[in-house]
Formats: structure tokens, C-alpha cells, sequence
């Protein structure tokens, strides 16, 4: 098993041609047989709310808003810092697609995994896939996986066996179908000064065991 990340140093930029030559290389060459695609999602959250860039007014504290549902790729307008963001979250964004338009092609397993309110799923690079045979979207929660916290997910794939994964909350707003008591909100930060959504941001243990077991049963079966 090879893992690509950032945090990784150098050697975990997928920012950086010669790395993503050599995964497409490994794809084309069968030598993968599936690949995982957890796309940072900072720019492309709604949880950044804002002003658009046309209304913020010089010294002010209102953060500004990067991306919107009619322009997924980034806001006409964007200072250059921000749009420097946006541009770099783009890049990296259009080599996860090619990674999935190859994989199809060659017909290797992958999973594009973001929030279910990602902006990510408003690009017309989504609905494009979406045409492909046998790509789809794939919803659950982490609550259903054993977090305090719902974290409703969307998985883009062309495995049929991530379909097992599709376990959804439910139950009034607020509140867990399965256990009746609230979720845990991804606001502020916990006891110890760390943002909740960075408490959020791992995939629930018994999720990637059970992605795992299917994956094994159904041999990474694409359809």
C-alpha cells in the first residue's frame, strides 16, 4: 500500500509533476488496484462564511468568501492572496479528476472522498464523471461509524462495493436516528484549545475496517 500526504514533507506533494507522473504511471500500469482520494476540503467548505470580495471593505474582519455553489472554481474578483488559495486548491483538484478519469479508463478502483456540503460536488468536472459508466455517489455519516459527531460524507467512486458504506444517521434534525441523542457540533474548540472540525477530520476506525472487508469480499470489483 502506497499513501501520498502532504504532511509527508516533499516526498507527499501531490502538487508536484514528477509525483503525480509516477501515480498515473503505477494506474496505467495495473499496478494499483485501488486509489483513495481524501481532497482537502479548506477552500471548498461552507463552513467559511463570508462577505464576496466585492463587499468587503478595506480593514475589515469579515472574512471573505472563496467559492460558491454558481462558481465552484473560485469568486470573480478575489484578491490575490485568496485567489493564489483558490488557484492552488484548483490545481490539486483537476489531478484528483484526472486520477479518476484514468482509473475508469483502466479500470482501477478509486474513491473521491469530501463533506457531503463540500462545494467540490458543484464542479462541472463532478457531473462529468458522474456520466461515466458505473461511477456514483456514495453518502453516509461517521456517526453511523461511531463518532459523537454526524460529519455527513460523500464518496464519488467506481467501486460497487463502497455502496456497503452507505449508512445514514437520520432521525429529526439534530438529533441521531440510531441513538436518539444529539450530535456533537463541529463548532468552536474543545477542552483542550483544538478546533473541532480538526478532531473531525479522521476517518472513524470501524468506517475504514469496513470499507476494507468489502473491498477484500468484492476483489475491488468495478462495474
Amino acid at each position: 500500500m502506497s499513501k501520498f500526504d502532504i504532511l509527508q514533507g516533499p516526498s507527499g506533494d501531490l502538487s508536484r509533476r514528477p509525483l503525480q507522473r509516477h501515480i498515473l504511471a503505477r494506474i496505467r500500469g495495473r499496478r494499483l488496484q485501488f486509489v483513495w482520494m481524501g481532497m482537502p476540503c479548506s477552500t471548498f467548505s461552507r463552513a467559511r462564511r463570508g462577505r464576496r470580495p466585492d463587499l468587503v471593505t478595506e480593514g475589515s474582519r469579515m472574512p471573505m468568501l472563496l467559492r460558491t455553489s454558481e462558481e465552484p472554481w473560485g469568486i470573480t474578483g478575489l484578491p490575490a492572496a485568496e485567489k493564489e488559495k483558490v488557484e492552488a486548491a484548483n490545481a490539486l483538484l483537476q489531478f484528483v479528476f484526472q486520477v479518476a478519469r484514468v482509473c475508469v479508463r483502466c479500470k482501477v478502483g478509486f474513491v473521491i472522498e469530501n463533506p457531503r456540503t463540500s462545494i467540490l460536488w458543484c464542479t462541472d468536472s463532478v457531473a462529468h464523471l458522474m456520466k461515466r459508466r458505473g461511477v456514483r455517489q456514495v453518502h453516509l455519516d461517521f456517526r453511523r461509524y461511531g463518532t459523537p459527531w454526524r460529519k455527513s460524507t460523500t464518496l464519488l467512486t467506481n467501486l460497487r462495493c463502497a455502496e456497503q458504506l452507505a449508512l445514514r444517521c437520520g432521525g429529526r434534525k439534530g438529533l441521531c436516528g440510531a441513538s436518539g441523542r444529539p450530535h456533537c457540533q463541529l463548532t468552536g474548540r474543545d477542552a483542550t484549545g483544538v478546533w473541532w472540525t480538526k478532531r473531525a477530520e479522521p476517518y472513524p476506525a470501524r468506517m475504514a475496517r469496513a470499507f476494507a472487508a468489502a473491498l477484500v469480499a468484492d476483489r475491488a470489483h468495478v462495474d
